[in-house]
């Protein structure tokens, strides 16, 4: 993720949790599911607020693009914004 220019740059936002089984199971879920899935922080924090999301990417359009399948798999609609590292 850090390799990426921020200029431009999008992620898929998920969600936020406190709880690191959630997280670690929605990543790898993800992640099986051939998605570039990351955490904030990179090592989840039990009770802390931990993001997790798709990303980045330069194109906006393809980041929407599988908004909706992401939220069938994860019951999780999401919001694409601006990558910010």
């Amino acid at each position: 993720a850090a390799a990426a220019s921020a200029q431009g740059s999008w992620i898929l936002q998920l969600g936020a949790f406190k709880n690191v089984d959630s997280v670690n199971a929605l990543v790898g879920k993800l992640r099986a599911a051939g998605y570039s899935a990351h955490t904030s922080p990179r090592t989840p924090v039990q009770g802390q607020i931990n993001r997790v999301f798709i990303g980045p990417d330069v194109s906006k359009d393809k980041l929407q693009g599988i908004q909706g399948r992401v939220s069938q798999m994860t019951g999780l609609s999401g919001s694409v914004v601006a990558y910010n590292p």
